[in-house]
């Protein structure tokens, strides 16, 4: 902003002595704080811009008319006895308060110019240690100059006014030692009265005990300086000008300046810092002074008037914390920090630096079931472990997280015990993976339970632990020490006030591994909680964090992608497609819950049916088919049978965990198809995404649908996450799901020919991307009894007569019905069962 304008005289002006010394000696001096600030700024405009075009001024009334383009307003001001009171011609719903501020100014400015004679009482005071003045004749006096002297602390700009003379004596214009009145010239009298009225008018405060005029805020500093310094040079003697050059300068930024040198135990760091402003290293007590102001600018004499952003501010409170040797992955949270200029490494953190941020070299002993995208995941896995970092592997759903993580600890064993937690329902996958990658494993791997824990097993080496366990068992942790903490769909801790969460990030353990395939990317606050169980401060504390995202989301996220990008790994299956096949099929175990055991042990208990296989499938088919059926059902939800139908979703398994991977499917943008051969299950599965992903697009085909292809279409058409339900035969034939990523068949069917018509329906001709089938299967049942039997010897399947299966050879691997049948009580499906039913209390 340039100087401002000089200020026109007003095209007239009436007045009486009476009048000018009435309201010189009556205008209260805080008359400004009367008025909002907004109406300050107004009325100093139309001041400035010469739109009061008459004053008139009487003892007790000043009445100004002012004049714009569009209007007239006449301003009266009564002098009150305690202050002014003031009206305008202007309605009662229109704002006149700036317009009564013009007006005052505008006297101000009259008794500035025309006032001859000030009395004795004026404010009085004293300049800072006044020289007593000899006692000369009052024509003496008339040689004395008014001389100002600046003085600028961190508190603001001070202004004391005296009378100079000659050799360097100076006497004080106000208070017990001031010159009196009436020895001064009526010149000087009014070149006094000037300073008074110039100095209120340029935002200075008087104070009668300091006897010196103030300003505290730099704004009105720098406005000071810009616009009417120079005017005050022709006036009067200045003393000090040159300490308000720094308000002729740009703000400085305050920077820190740090260097970082190696712990002595080769995985850690100490950070030294400094922080400065422009080329000034900032003292200790100016450091304390930008603190205390809370990232308002602050003036500090000889360097300038400096601003302590928010960035350093945060830097300055996180860091201020850490003392000593802290971990060297938070290096890498000061790479791109805003408040850190030039962050000097020693050498051997630029090797560390350095061999983090290269591609991982392949270790020639790892499993040879690895594809090569999961060789490298365990290489990359093992780096970071081994440079004292905690990786997060993102990888898409269906590429092997768990392969990779099982690989990493078969091959890189670490402290005395590990310990994976994860969600219920995923317990029996990870134990399913260790006996069919990892067998050497199979004998040291323990769940915890109420029943086997940390004190009671201390000799266990790997422990499976669902997230409520682990929660329930948060006392024993203290004591506890992991080699590896592994977390499996880690954003169940993305709150980070549960005490789940809490519990998690006590473990204690030499590497931490946390899984997601939900993508994390655009949402930074359940990336920051995870960060906060790998690397506590990475991404500094919570409330700065949550700062940052609000002050400018986009280039807050940006910041942290590039942070945190070193200690993620997430990979697509595009990305991998030449090392993955067209089409892989997973077998997804889907614990039975508490509910559905019972249920499911009660219809095998109470069938009435028993004996040899062969005796009654030749004696009574039909009733061994019906027993089937239902056990079946029950596998898939209990509320599929008639006198259960009123039964909450949350007591189904694989309803349970087919939402949960859907969640994922839908969050990384991809399509699915679900088949079911029960048309209510499809119903029930519908239900309950209303209520989870309300958002999800769905599409439906069932035996009852008529217009087959609008469904279809629409799908395919879908940008973005979809989702297709359908019956296996309404959908297995006839229509084109090539669109879709993944495959969820929800009940084993009997005949797997149907089976894979159905997963032809997505993977055909047209198919760009590699297709993820999922046969979901209820661990312990009848479900895995046949489908084991069907991968072991699918030809079996291939007569159908109708829908009942050729079960001729059946009996030559169940001898019994009970061997079909019956519920296998294993530990870690009972632990699962036991943990998915802690999973729907609510905590405590």
């Amino acid at each position: 902003m340039g100087p401002s304008m000089p200020t026109p005289r007003p095209a007239n002006r009436s007045y009486s002595t009476e009048a000018l010394e009435r309201w010189f000696t009556s205008l209260p001096e805080g008359w400004e704080r009367g008025f909002k600030k907004a109406d300050l700024v107004e009325g100093r405009r139309i001041y400035t811009e010469g739109l009061v075009r008459s004053l008139e001024l009487k003892p007790q009334t000043a009445e100004a008319v002012t004049r714009t383009d569009t209007l007239t307003v006449r301003a009266v001001i009564e002098l009150a006895e305690k202050g002014i009171e003031w009206r305008t011609s202007l309605p009662e719903e229109e704002n006149g308060a700036p317009y009564a501020v013009a007006a005052m100014y505008e006297v101000e400015e009259l008794l500035g110019d025309e006032i001859s004679p000030i009395d004795d009482s004026a404010p009085a005071a004293t300049v800072a240690a006044p020289i007593e003045p000899e006692r000369k004749d009052a024509g003496a006096r008339t040689a004395l100059k008014l001389q100002v002297a600046f003085e600028l602390t961190s508190g603001g700009l001070t202004a004391a006014a005296s009378w100079a003379g000659r050799g360097g004596h100076a006497w004080s214009c106000f208070g017990s030692g001031a010159v009196p009145g009436d020895e001064l010239s009526d010149e000087q009298r009014q070149t006094l009265f000037r300073f008074s009225t110039v100095a209120h008018r340029a935002g200075f405060t008087y104070s009668k005990t300091a006897g010196t005029w103030a300003i505290d805020n730099i704004g009105r500093i720098e406005r000071f300086v810009r616009e009417e310094l120079a005017e005050w040079r022709k006036r009067f003697r200045l003393v000090g000008e040159e300490s308000l050059d720094i308000f002729r300068n740009e703000q400085l930024q305050v920077e820190v300046d740090a260097d970082a040198e190696s712990g002595a135990d080769g995985k850690s760091f100490r950070l030294n810092w400094r922080l400065k402003a422009g080329k000034h290293r900032l003292l200790a007590e100016e450091q304390k002074l930008l603190l205390k102001a809370g990232g308002r600018p602050v003036i500090l004499p000889g360097k300038g008037v400096v601003a302590y952003n928010a960035a350093v501010a945060d830097f300055s409170e996180d860091w201020r914390a850490k003392e000593g040797e802290v971990p060297r992955y938070l290096l890498l949270s000061l790479f791109d920090h805003a408040a850190v200029g030039a962050l000097k490494l020693n050498d051997d953190l630029k090797a560390w630096k350095d061999r983090l941020l290269q591609e991982p070299v392949l270790p020639e002993d790892l499993p040879a079931h690895l594809r090569p995208y999961q060789a490298k995941g365990v290489a990359w896995l093992a780096r970071l472990c081994e440079l004292g970092a905690h990786p997060l592997l993102a990888d898409e759903m269906g590429l092997g997280k768990t392969v990779q993580v099982l690989a990493l600890l078969a091959s890189r064993p670490a402290g005395e015990r590990t310990i994976i937690v994860c969600p219920a329902s995923v317990i029996p996958v990870w134990i399913g993976e260790i006996k069919r990658f990892h067998p050497e494993l199979s004998a040291s791997v323990f769940v915890l339970t109420a029943d086997d824990d940390f004190v009671r097993n201390p000799a266990a080496r790997l422990w499976i632990s669902s997230y409520t366990q682990l929660r329930r068992h948060a006392d024993q942790l203290a004591k506890t020490r992991f080699g590896y903490a592994v977390l499996d769909e880690a954003q169940a801790i993305k709150n980070p006030e549960s005490k789940t969460t809490q519990t998690c990030v006590s473990l204690q353990a030499d590497h931490r591994i946390a899984i997601t395939g939900t993508p994390l990317e655009n949402r930074p606050t359940d990336l920051w909680t995870i960060l906060r169980f790998l690397m506590p401060g990475l991404l500094g504390k919570r409330a700065q964090f949550e700062r940052l995202m609000l002050r400018d989301p986009q280039a807050a996220l940006g910041k942290v992608r590039r942070q945190v990008s070193p200690f993620v790994l997430r990979r697509l299956k595009r990305h991998v497609a030449a090392d993955i096949p067209p089409k892989m099929e997973v077998v997804l175990p889907c614990p039975l819950t508490h509910e559905q055991r019972a249920l499911y042990q009660h219809l095998t208990q109470g069938s009435g049916l028993s004996g040899e296989l062969a005796t009654l499938l030749s004696r009574d088919a039909t009733s061994v088919l019906t027993l089937l059926m239902r056990l079946r059902q029950v596998c898939c939800d209990p509320g599929l049978l008639p006198e259960n139908h009123d039964c909450p979703s949350a007591h189904s398994g694989k309803i349970t965990l087919l939402v949960s991977k859907l969640a994922e499917v839908a969050a990384n943008g991809s399509k699915a198809v679900v088949f079911s051969q029960f048309v209510s299950l499809i119903e029930r599965v519908k239900s309950a995404l209303a209520r989870e992903l309300p958002h999800l697009p769905i599409f439906e085909l069932t035996g009852e649908t008529k217009d087959r292809s609008t469904p279809v279409e629409r799908f395919k058409d879908t940008k973005g996450p979809a989702l297709f339900l359908a019956s296996l035969k309404a959908g297995g034939t006839g229509i084109t799901l090539n669109t879709a990523e993944y495959v969820f068949l929800l009940d084993p069917w009997w005949n797997p020919a149907v089976e894979a018509q159905a997963v032809d329906r997505v993977h055909r001709i047209g198919q760009k991307n590699p297709v993820l089938i999922y046969r979901m299967i209820a661990p312990g049942t009848v479900e895995e009894r046949i489908e084991e039997l069907k991968q072991e010897k699918r030809e079996l399947f291939s007569t159908v007569v109708g829908d009942i299966p050729d079960m001729t050879d059946w009996t030559r691997h169940f001898s019994s019905l009970d061997a079909l049948i019956r519920l296998s009580d294993s530990p870690a499906a009972s632990a699962s069962a036991e943990a998915a039913a802690a999973e729907r209390e609510p905590e405590h």
